[in-house]
């Protein structure tokens, strides 16, 4: 992977606006295809199906908290204010994707691969994202507080003003990503930072963590 290509900003969706046309689905089914489609304040809670396409497509204050939807495939989607909380979407493909104001808590994306996708303003407390694979992905504004990202490959990734307390990095691969102004404190694992560019600030917050990774006892004071 060059560097070039770690130093780019996510694309954006593909996305016009007047091709849309709106639709309220009332359940998703296996396998289904939904293009050039506008969603408005779904509920779509708890759906189980798998193979889900969706394409050319918005989605605002869409409700799929606890859905079930493995290997689910967005391509060019605008996501806006929609509550994700702890959707299980295994082995997602995302692709020029946009998440804005939405609620992520629980999110579980193992596995998933994430290229040229933007996360703003979102809460990912407790998210999910062992060995996702990710390229060109932003975070910013994000609570991502006790997420998992062991084994994740996050080279290149840019996260600006997030959350990462109590996070787990074991095994993580981010060399050449940008934490910027994040909250880093409690951090596991915090080998999984290798190659990554910190400000010197929150380099010092992790020197609890570095000292946890490499074993190291500290010296109490004598009374």
């Amino acid at each position: 992977m060059s560097d070039r290509n770690l130093e780019r900003a996510p694309f954006a969706p593909r996305l016009e606006e007047e091709e849309l046309d709106d639709a309220t689905p009332a359940a998703l089914a296996d396998g289904a295809r939904h293009r050039h489609e506008r969603w408005a304040g779904a509920g779509l809670s708890g759906q189980a199906a798998r193979d889900v396409e969706l394409a050319q497509a918005e989605l605002r204050r869409v409700d799929l908290d606890g859905a079930r939807l493995h290997r689910l495939t967005l391509t060019d989607v605008r996501l806006i204010d929609c509550s994700l909380a702890n959707l299980d979407a295994l082995g997602a493909d995302l692709q020029r994707v946009t998440l804005e104001g939405c609620r992520m808590t629980g999110v579980a994306l193992p596995e998933a691969r994430l290229e040229d996708v933007a996360i703003t303003g979102c809460r990912a407390d407790l998210a999910n994202l062992r060995f996702a694979r990710g390229r060109r992905v932003r975070l910013e504004d994000c609570s991502l507080a006790q997420a998992d990202l062991s084994g994740a490959d996050l080279r290149g990734a840019r996260l600006v003003g997030c959350d990462l307390r109590g996070a787990e990095l074991a095994g993580a691969l981010m060399a050449g990503a940008v934490l910027d102004g994040c909250r880093l404190d409690g951090l596991r694992g915090a080998g999984g930072l290798r190659g990554a560019r910190l400000r010197w600030a929150d380099v010092v917050e992790l020197a609890g963590a570095f000292a946890a990774e490499l074993g190291i006892e500290l010296i109490e004071d004598e009374p």
